[in-house]
């Protein structure tokens, strides 16, 4: 699935690809005709036609290395979803046995020692690294061969640390592996969007160059009417509200997104 970034930016590659193929029709030998006779002895008219071949591959292999880094950054995206998931489901799982243990210890020996046993002050997390430490450190009280428990309340319920850790340890430790497999596809995540935006960048540095290429060009071959739709055909297009053609990519973007331009290309004032 390629993004909205990428496939504005494959209309604009197939613009200029567009352009280039015009060359080998009217432009080089236009060229090649007015700056001919311009050769000193021993000088050969430079191939405007090989210009235009070996640009458009240039540009046909960059889009290909953008769209190559967009999937792989989709991809890694999409890999998420399951460890995310697998994530939530324990944090529910163990702020719910937390709880259960809280309460309990509140029903046999009141709130203020409670705390002794469950390592919670104010409300139990709900934040993963933040519950996890919660129950790690309710998991080592429990585990404490020093820990006492208090006189219960009624002496009809028999409360038992080293089965309470029983039940919570192999969730603890679930959780811990969980929230690090996260971290680290979030890292790899970072890592391929500055892979894809690295592409971007390249892209449109190149897309750039040959615009302006072929618009200079274009006004060697006495064609500024070329020049200029090169230039109007880079900017970006908006749709008002009321067309009925309206789409997502013409909606207005948020605040934090990418501008629906190619760096570096303006637009032009060529007459």
């Amino acid at each position: 699935m390629a993004s909205r970034l990428v496939v504005l930016r494959q209309r604009l590659a197939k613009t200029i690809l567009s352009a280039l193929d015009s060359f080998s029709g009217f432009v080089a030998p236009e060229i090649g005709e007015r700056t001919g006779s311009f050769l000193q002895e021993g000088e050969v008219l430079f191939d405007f036609s090989l210009l235009q071949r070996v640009l458009s591959r240039m540009i046909e292999t960059s889009f290909e290395q953008m769209v190559a880094a967009d999937k792989a950054h989709f991809d890694e995206l999409t890999s998420h979803i399951a460890p995310r998931m697998e994530r939530d489901n324990l944090v529910e799982a163990v702020r719910q046995k937390l709880i259960e243990t809280r309460r309990i210890a509140q029903g046999l020996f009141g709130l203020e020692r409670a705390v002794e046993i469950v390592a919670i002050e104010g409300d139990t997390g709900r934040q993963p690294e933040l519950l996890w430490r919660q129950a790690e450190h309710t998991l080592s009280r429990l585990r404490s061969p020093d820990l006492r428990l208090p006189t219960a309340s009624t002496a009809s319920v028999v409360i038992d640390s080293q089965t309470l850790a029983d039940e919570l340890e192999p969730l603890v430790t679930r959780l811990e592996a969980a929230i690090k497999a996260v971290e680290r596809q979030s890292r790899s995540a970072i890592t391929s969007l500055q892979t894809k935006q690295d592409a971007m960048t390249d892209h449109d540095q190149l897309i750039v160059a040959s615009s302006r290429i072929i618009s200079g060009f274009y006004l060697l071959a006495r064609r500024p009417d070329l020049a200029k739709r090169i230039r109007l055909a880079l900017r970006p297009k908006r749709q008002t509200p009321s067309d009925d053609t309206l789409t997502d990519d013409t909606q207005s973007p948020p605040p934090d997104a990418e501008p629906d331009t190619i760096p570096g290309v303006e637009p032009s004032t060529v007459p």
